[in-house]
């Protein structure tokens, strides 16, 4: 007779000891103890290491003022032991980091890129102060739960686009002059012949430095 069964239960379930039979469901349930793995392909267009960025590396936004999508979520391999790659990159993560800052700003979720977040990061950096440097981060959780150590899988490098300002002092009043002005608005300066006038231009840079500052089509004589 099975162990934990008496003639009682047999005969409840309309059985004898001869012809009873128990069966035990086993369920078996795999241990994955190996956790993912994210990496910069070795065809990506974001550079290695920062003393690797060139001008390919140099993002700017669209007319749209945006980044074109996937910019980043296409520079990243997933491996994983039991998943497939797309499966193992359900759950990536991704964030930008600027060079020298602690702070970083995750720009991907689920596999889902955060575009705006992105462009807002390019174009706060275009209006900025010479070229900045952003180091992009990634990690992912396989489908048993197993979170992939950090990953460093680019760098890219992002140049203002700020143009310096040049103005005219005229009447006490600062008027800004551009290559866009109508020359119907240029403001203009009276010098009859035999006096002396002084001309004020100031000329500045968002960066507070100027490499060269020249001056054309001003009377002489």
């Amino acid at each position: 007779m099975p162990k934990h069964t008496d003639a009682t239960l047999l005969t409840d379930r309309g059985t004898t000891a001869t012809g009873n039979t128990n069966v035990i469901n086993v369920y078996f349930v795999p241990i994955d103890p190996r956790k993912p793995e994210v990496s910069r392909p070795a065809t990506s267009s974001l550079a290695a290491t920062k003393e690797a960025i060139t001008n390919a590396q140099n993002v700017a936004t669209g007319p749209n003022g945006k980044i074109s999508a996937n910019f980043l979520t296409s520079k990243v391999d997933v491996r994983d032991n039991y998943d497939s790659s797309a499966q193992a990159k359900a759950k990536l993560e991704m964030y930008v980091q600027k060079d020298g800052e602690t702070t970083r700003t995750k720009v991907v979720t689920d596999n889902n890129e955060d575009t705006d977040a992105i462009s807002t990061i390019v174009r706060n950096a275009e209006q900025g102060n010479g070229t900045s440097y952003y180091k992009v981060i990634a990690k992912t959780t396989d489908r048993s739960g197993n979170v992939s150590d950090e990953a460093v899988v680019g760098w890219f490098k992002v140049e203002e686009k700020g143009k310096p300002t040049v103005k005219l002092v005229q009447n006490n009043q600062d008027i800004t002059l551009s290559d866009s002005t109508p020359e119907t608005s240029v403001p203009k300066v009276t010098v009859y012949r035999g006096e002396k006038a002084e001309i004020t231009v100031k000329a500045s840079d968002n960066t507070g430095k100027l490499s060269s500052f020249t001056t054309s089509g001003l009377p002489t004589g």
